[in-house]
């Protein structure tokens, strides 16, 4: 369950067994359906019953899984992934392929949810992608939300970070967004130009540590 994908039948049977438990408890009663069973799998934070909902926590394995292969890249497993299917880049931002085997297609399931986890603690910038990535955490998803122009001379946070100064290129930004970072992120008078930008979890509880 933690590496791979499993079937919606296969997890809709310890599901169903919970739910026919939980409303009738004699397997031959047929149950009345007080509450909608989505809603009793909620936490009890959230007004539900805290029971599992197996597909969810498979998905949440899989991200896990995710996280550790971002964390933990020079492991030998992490390292035959990355050369089989991300060599030139890296597995947030990694392609199906043509040839994906279902582990990979599992992992990359589970990144949907790892990404909605992630955002970027911003130093350098020079591993931090300015469209795509999650770094600002001022702005709604932590997201610039202009979209990139096709002649855009930025690529990578650090491409609107001044070099000598180490602030933010405000000239640069002028021309590239509507909404500068520079006005809304808290790097806008500090941005550290020796350690690389790392990622960290916005919610811990879904990705495990």
């Amino acid at each position: 369950m933690a590496c791979i994908l499993l079937p919606l039948s296969l997890c809709d049977k310890p599901n169903s067994l919970s739910r026919n438990f939980w409303r009738k408890g004699n397997p031959e009663d047929q149950g009345i359906n007080w509450v909608a069973w989505d809603n009793l799998s909620n936490s009890k934070e959230e007004g539900g019953m805290g029971f599992r909902n197996y597909r969810a926590f498979n998905e949440a394995m899989l991200a896990r899984q995710g996280w550790k292969l971002v964390m933990n890249l020079h492991s030998y497993w992490a390292r035959v992934l990355k050369g089989i299917y991300f060599p030139n880049t890296s597995f947030l931002h990694a392609a199906r392929g043509s040839r994906a085997s279902w582990a990979w297609l599992s992992l990359l399931h589970g990144r949907k949810l790892l990404k909605k986890c992630l955002r970027w603690q911003l130093q350098n910038g020079r591993n931090t992608d300015f469209w795509e990535d999650a770094w600002i955490p001022s702005l709604p998803g932590f997201k610039i939300s202009s979209t990139e122009a096709p002649s855009s001379t930025i690529e990578k946070v650090a491409d609107a970070i001044d070099p000598r100064r180490g602030t933010w290129d405000k000239q640069k930004l002028a021309g590239e967004v509507t909404t500068s970072p520079a006005d809304r992120s808290r790097t806008n008078q500090m941005v550290i130009l020796n350690p690389l930008s790392r990622l960290t979890k916005k919610y811990g509880s879904v990705c495990g540590k």
